[in-house]
């Protein structure tokens, strides 16, 4: 493993004129460290994120979009292509307005460390907001990774693996969007009400008030399954830059949005309720009253209809701007995020219990029927566009 004093003079330089550039001192005896940091203007981000310029790729000015019909994540991503250099916007009236629109206030956080060594169980992992790292020495070992899932300037003097460990990834680098969020499923559906018992018989030599058991209520159908909710869409990739001064092991690099939420599984209907039961036969001397007949079951409740699985996210354009002294490559992998899984349509409610006949000359009650199953399974989420990843080897 190098360590950043063995490095050359010049890459010890770059490293520092960085790091002031985030406005930071290099001689610091805090290292390594995190900032977070609050800059006016796009401007003073352009210079904090510090992106080679020109880049062979960067696109002509823009078809400039009103502003005013854009969404906030449209705007975010129209900044952050300016500040890659990927669509610079030379309209300064447009700049001026997008600055208004964002209060003057721009957030990143800055990754400052002379070295870091990155393994399977303490991966590197760049998610929280806009991000800047400045690096020294990045080594990875005993299967670690690095996963960037917000805006960032990734800039490190010497990038090197050491093999061996078990890799709980397949790719050392990951440029991804955030996953959609799954769907909910809602609880199963309320029973239906029991059907009330009938009154007993009643026989006595009074003949005038003597009467049969009366029949047990049916009981009540069970309620509809309600239906889940849909997946999010997954988010789109970020715009990433790579500076890596000295690559000196070749890099796997992954570039896909995020995939897409699981729909959620559809409620299930509830249960019939059972029927009551009926009331009981009476003897007395030469005379007898019937039973009453137990009451039906209810019929159990149809099931809930399954979410859509969400879109996958679209991936955007990775920079990679590397020098190698032994020959080292990015080996890159543009994927389409995945759409989210179909939910389930959710069971249906069972059919209640008959009520029992009570007892002489009555008859059982039926039991109900189980719900009919009308509930639908969602559909499967699209998956997302996939992205650029440009190499610009020096």
């Amino acid at each position: 493993m190098t360590a950043f004093k063995d490095l050359p003079a010049e890459l010890q330089e770059n490293w520092r004129s960085r790091v002031k550039a985030l406005g930071l001192d290099p001689d610091s005896p805090n290292k390594p460290f995190i900032r977070s940091r609050i800059v006016d203007s796009i401007d003073a981000l352009k210079t904090a994120f510090n992106i080679p310029a020109p880049q062979d790729n960067a696109l002509a000015a823009p078809e400039l979009k009103s502003l005013d019909s854009m969404s906030e994540h449209e705007q975010r991503s129209t900044l952050h292509a300016h500040v890659a250099g990927l669509a610079p916007v030379n309209n300064a009236a447009y700049l001026g307005k997008l600055e208004d629109n964002f209060g003057n206030s721009f957030l990143y956080r800055a990754y400052v460390a002379e070295n870091i060594v990155v393994t399977a169980s303490k991966p590197l992992i760049i998610n929280s907001t806009s991000s800047v790292t400045v690096y020294g020495v990045v080594t990875l070992k005993d299967g670690g990774y690095i996963e960037i899932s917000v805006p960032c300037h990734f800039q490190c003097s010497r990038l090197e693996k050491v093999q061996g460990g078990s890799q709980s990834t397949a790719y050392d680098i990951s440029v991804i969007g955030k996953a959609g969020d799954n769907g909910s499923g809602p609880g199963k559906a309320d029973n239906g009400i029991s059907g009330g018992n009938g009154d007993n018989a009643k026989c006595n030599c009074n003949v005038a008030t003597n009467h049969p058991g009366t029949a047990g209520a049916d009981g009540k159908d069970g309620k509809p399954g309600s239906s889940a909710t849909d997946g999010k869409k997954g988010g789109d990739g970020p715009i990433v830059t790579l500076t890596i001064d000295d690559l000196a092991s070749s890099i796997s690099l992954l570039n896909r949005g995020g995939n897409g939420g699981l729909g959620g599984t559809g409620g299930a209907g509830g249960d019939g309720g059972t029927g009551g039961n009926g009331g009981k036969s009476d003897d007395c001397a030469a005379y007898h009253e019937s039973g009453g007949n137990g009451g039906n079951g209810g019929n159990g409740g149809i099931n809930g209809n399954g979410g859509n699985g969400g879109n996958g996210g679209d991936a955007s354009t990775v920079t990679v701007i590397y020098s190698s002294t032994n020959g080292s490559e990015i080996l890159p992998v543009n994927q389409n995020a995945q759409g989210g899984a179909a939910g389930l349509s959710g069971q249906v409610g069972a059919g209640g219990k008959a009520g029992t006949g009570g007892g002489d000359g009555a008859k059982d009650g039926n039991p109900g029927n189980p719900g009919e199953k009308k509930g639908a399974d969602g559909h499967a989420g699209n998956p997302g566009a996939k992205g650029a990843i440009n190499l610009k080897k020096k």
